[in-house]
């Protein structure tokens, strides 16, 4: 009896949870379980109540399905003959967009026949174009280079034939000169050496930047040790001018680059300011800091330079054009190319008759 009350009670919460979610076939099935219920209990009132609800809800659902069929096939009905009036609509614009896309093809093809002409002829000119500008670059590079190895040969020519011609002294007079003739010919002999190892050093560096482009290391290094290195090498070139080498760097003066490339750039603003300062002068190196940069500046005391000089120093043509007879063309190009790679810009201030300003220009 207890086993009953229990099924009964787990039947009622059922239809209540059917009732709740609003499931008819759910419903159904509880009225089901309760009429077997109390069929078996014998209480065959409630029984037929419940069998009654049942058969009750039941003819409901299949009312349901039968008016959700008859909905259904009709929905069908309605869009199979929509479809077909689509599809025959369809047909329709087919034809239609048929005997447009063959129009818009001929015109297509007729403008693309006028665009592939207008195209070959806009083409052609373009190459020829781009023909004659290449043509032009390469006269004007083979014009360059023409007088890079002018300058190169000019460089190399005043040193070895300064050597040659103070060696050929020495050897055919030897037994005849004094010491201090003697002095002099190797002091000159030593000046023309340190120039031809400047220009040799300038033209391995500058083939070497042209073949694989400048190697740079940077490290911490103490500007004023590099400068003095350069400044004993050319103490006797500038001795022989009588001129002065003034070093105002402070001796704590440091900068983050390539100390190594910074040494050829200080050997050739020195050598060269050394070179075009007037005899009983001074040459001047110093440096400051400031706004998170470092300058070097390099001063000689020769016979300067127009505005316009100075602002297209340091461009190949002008380098060629205007210094073939000087012997500075490729270390100005060397020296250009250092500061460039190292991340820095060079500039040089001058007006004719007041000598020269170099400024290397470097970011921290």
């Amino acid at each position: 009896m207890q086993q009953y009350d229990s099924t009964l009670y787990y039947a009622q919460q059922a239809l209540e949870t059917a009732k709740m979610a609003g499931s008819l076939e759910m419903e159904k099935k509880a009225y089901s379980a309760l009429a077997k219920v109390c069929s078996e209990k014998k209480d065959y009132k409630r029984a037929f109540e419940y069998q009654k609800q049942y058969t009750k809800l039941n003819d409901s659902i299949n009312k349901m399905s039968s008016e959700n069929l008859i909905v259904e096939m009709q929905t069908k009905y309605e869009t199979e003959k929509k479809n077909t009036e689509i599809q025959k609509l369809k047909i329709e614009n087919l034809q239609s967009e048929t005997e447009k896309k063959l129009f818009r093809i001929f015109s297509l093809f007729l403008l693309l026949i006028a665009l592939l002409l207008v195209v070959y002829i806009w083409q052609r000119r373009r190459m020829n174009r781009l023909l004659k500008e290449k043509n032009e670059e390469l006269q004007k590079l083979n014009d360059t280079q023409n007088r890079l190895m002018s300058i190169i040969s000019h460089d190399l020519k005043s040193p070895l034939s300064a050597f040659f011609t103070i060696t050929t002294t020495l050897k055919n007079k030897w037994d005849q000169l004094d010491r201090g003739k003697m002095e002099n010919y190797l002091s000159r002999m030593l000046n023309s050496s340190i120039a031809l190892k400047l220009q040799l050093e300038n033209m391995l560096n500058w083939a070497i930047g042209q073949k694989r482009g400048i190697t740079v290391s940077k490290k911490q290094i103490n500007l004023q040790i590099i400068l003095l290195k350069v400044l004993m090498v050319l103490q006797e070139f500038a001795s022989e001018k009588r001129i002065t080498l003034r070093n105002d760097i402070p001796e704590d003066f440091e900068l983050y680059t390539d100390g190594k490339l910074l040494g050829i750039v200080f050997n050739n603003l020195v050598s060269n300011a050394i070179k075009f300062s007037d005899p009983d002068s001074e040459v001047v190196i110093s440096a400051k800091k400031e706004n998170g940069k470092s300058y070097i500046f390099v001063k000689d005391s020769g016979a300067g330079m127009s505005r316009e000089q100075a602002e297209n120093l340091f461009t190949e043509d002008n380098i060629a054009s205007k210094h073939e007879n000087r012997g500075t063309g490729l270390g100005l190009i060397v020296v250009r190319d250092i500061i460039r790679s190292i991340g820095g810009k060079i500039s040089v201030e001058s007006e004719p008759g007041k000598g020269a300003i170099f400024i290397i220009e470097l970011g921290e």
